[in-house]
């Protein structure tokens, strides 16, 4: 089977990115394609650049909150591990050194807690300001694109 062309002409006329965002949901895909489109108008590609990194920006934030939920999952499951071998110790001279131990690494566990809540907690505040910022941004995006 031989391939098929298909040559697509995008025309706008004044069209908001945010009526875009609200009927079609992720915008990144779009304005990718939109930014390949020949013919496209200095300014709007400036514009549409800018929410891309608006949009990057919101998308790194995620990534480290996940990354600081992830890592609190993993404290969380060490330390239950870690309480359950303190259960099993009976109390000799070699055992208590073993609690020692335990007691050190759950301390340093639980500062270490108190500080990714406390990265948590900013983040959250980072994020929705990036988040406000994106929509905001796209919001005041329009555009005539015609030909």
């Amino acid at each position: 089977m031989a391939p098929v062309t298909c040559i697509c002409e995008v025309i706008f006329q004044r069209i908001a990115i945010s009526s875009i965002q609200r009927q079609f949901g992720e915008l990144s895909p779009l304005i990718g394609f939109i930014l390949q489109t020949s013919g496209i108008q200095p300014e709007v590609e400036s514009a549409l650049r800018k929410l891309l990194a608006k949009k990057e920006a919101v998308a790194q934030i995620e990534r480290q909150f996940q990354e600081r939920r992830e890592e609190l999952a993993l404290i969380n499951q060490e330390q239950g591990r870690i309480r359950e071998n303190m259960k099993t110790l009976k109390g000799t001279s070699e055992e208590k050194a073993l609690l020692q131990r335990y007691v050190a690494s759950l301390n340093q566990q639980e500062d270490r807690l108190a500080k990714i809540n406390s990265e948590i907690s900013a983040k959250e505040v980072e994020l929705t300001g990036r988040q406000r910022e994106y929509l905001t941004t796209a919001e005041l995006i329009t555009f005539d694109q015609t030909r």
